[in-house]
């Protein structure tokens, strides 16, 4: 047996360890579930939230185990958290560092072990999400995805009831996305709840990212209008970027798609509040970039907002002057990528029993409400929101996006210059008016979508037709 050496931040990583004040704490279900997620997606039997202490490694969340702790020399998460990426072990018995633990030869009779490394905010491994098994085997590419998202998503939880950004008390992880994480938190000083926006750390190197979600940040909270999402303040803790946001509650448009197509005086008066939420971007100089239902998000009385500024997903970007350009090539490399995961039963099955929080592949969800000059890599403006808004009304009257749920054929037919059907095309019984304002924004040239105003002005005559 060889026993892990010691990291070379060990001081530094304890203390980040005993911060977080997890340690010998009940079960919570927030970790079990992540636990139970990681047996059922990678097939094993045990599966574990190990924390690595001094001498110990003490289980937070078990599967499959008795047992509350073991010494940290014989652990496989003492080597695992060495590195940042997971941890593979097909078989211990054939691995120099592991045939002759007591664990491979002892009572549990681990042959095969998986582990991701579990982050805190400062960026010290302090622990893994790991699965194991008493046979060997091999670890899946769809595996080894879930593994790392499920990993991502408890490494976020670290955080949740644990820690202060400022006067900001992180409550409980709401939503993660490609660039960042949302924790709904307590803002002591006013004594309300708000939204914390975090962008992740693998993404810090990324200097024009940072710029523009700062400079985008502070213009967003000098907006007030009633359809944007209220940015309160900007902040920075432990190196990461935040924004802090109101906390809307009632769900996102995206969701109410989940139950049909939307009755069509209410997707006017959807239409109405979104074009004015673009024509306040629009004087504030702010360029959307991702419109989609999932970013429309409603009040506890049911008002729509725009909202997920700063943490807009990219895909092969490459910042030029104030907008940003997708490369084709790149984002079709992307598409097929998000869709192999998506085949594959594991990843998906991770996925979905986090609840949402783990994203795979998120260029998938913008494909289908994307403006053509924008996946043909051009250079963007505020039409190609009005096209996004009008894929997203689309979606609201008929049920699905204009060019279907499929990103890899949505990508070609934008690719290809092909114009979307008009609403009514679909469902003859959407509106003619309401159909016409739709369909206008979907207009292929930018200069025939009109303006925001246009749109709004549109969309209350469809109401009174």
């Amino acid at each position: 047996m060889i026993p892990a050496p010691t990291p070379p931040d060990e001081r530094e990583r304890l203390a980040a360890l005993h911060a977080l004040d997890l340690l010998d704490t009940p079960p919570e279900a927030r970790f079990d579930r992540l636990t139970e997620a990681a047996a059922r997606a990678l097939g094993a039997p045990i599966a574990l939230v190990s924390l690595v202490d001094a001498g110990r490694q003490w289980f937070k969340s078990k599967v499959g185990v008795d047992v509350e702790e073991t010494p940290r020399e014989v652990s496989f998460c003492g080597h695992a958290i060495l590195g940042e990426d997971a941890l593979v072990v097909p078989d211990a018995k054939d691995d120099p560092r592991f045939h002759d633990n007591p664990l491979v030869d002892g009572p549990l009779g681990v042959r095969f072990y998986a582990g991701h490394p579990l982050t805190t905010l400062d960026g010290h491994r302090v622990g893994t999400l790991c699965v194991i098994d008493r046979r060997p085997h091999a670890l899946s590419a769809g595996e080894r995805a879930a593994l790392a998202a499920l990993a991502a998503a408890a490494s976020d939880e670290l955080s949740a009831q644990r820690v202060v950004l400022d006067h900001y008390r992180l409550l409980e992880v709401i939503g993660r996305g490609g660039m960042g994480v949302v924790y709904k938190a307590l803002d002591e000083a006013l004594g309300r709840t708000v939204a914390v926006k975090l962008v992740l750390r693998e993404f810090l190197g990324d200097a024009q990212f940072l710029e523009r979600f700062r400079r985008e940040g502070r213009a967003l909270a000098a907006l007030s209008h009633p359809n944007v999402l209220t940015v309160y303040a900007l902040g920075e803790a432990y190196g990461l970027p935040y924004m802090v946001c109101e906390l809307l509650t009632g769900g996102t448009l995206a969701r109410a798609l989940r139950a049909g197509p939307r009755p069509g005086v209410e997707v006017a008066r959807l239409g109405v509040a979104l074009a004015g939420a673009l024509e306040a971007l629009g004087d504030a100089g702010i360029v959307h970039r991702d419109v989609k239902p999932a970013n429309v998000f409603f009040d506890a009385r049911g008002r729509p907002r725009l909202g997920d500024f700063g943490l807009v997903r990219r895909a092969g970007v490459a910042p030029t002057g104030r907008t940003a350009r997708l490369d084709p090539a790149r984002l079709r490399a992307l598409v097929d990528e998000a869709e192999a995961r998506a085949r594959a039963e594991t990843a998906a099955a991770a996925a979905t029993a986090v609840g949402g929080l783990t994203q795979h592949g998120g260029v998938v969800g913008t494909i289908a409400y994307m403006a053509p000059e924008q996946a043909r890599g051009e250079e963007v403006d505020g039409r190609a929101d009005l096209w996004g808004l009008g894929a997203t009304l689309f979606h609201a009257l008929v049920g699905r996006p204009p060019f279907g749920d499929a990103p890899r054929a949505a990508l070609e037919r934008l690719l290809a210059g092909e114009a979307p059907p008009a609403p009514r095309a679909v469902d003859p019984a959407v509106p003619a008016a309401l159909s016409d304002a739709v369909a206008r924004l979907l207009a292929l040239d930018p200069a025939a979508r009109g303006t925001p105003q246009d749109a709004a002005a549109a969309f209350e005559a469809a109401l009174r037709a």
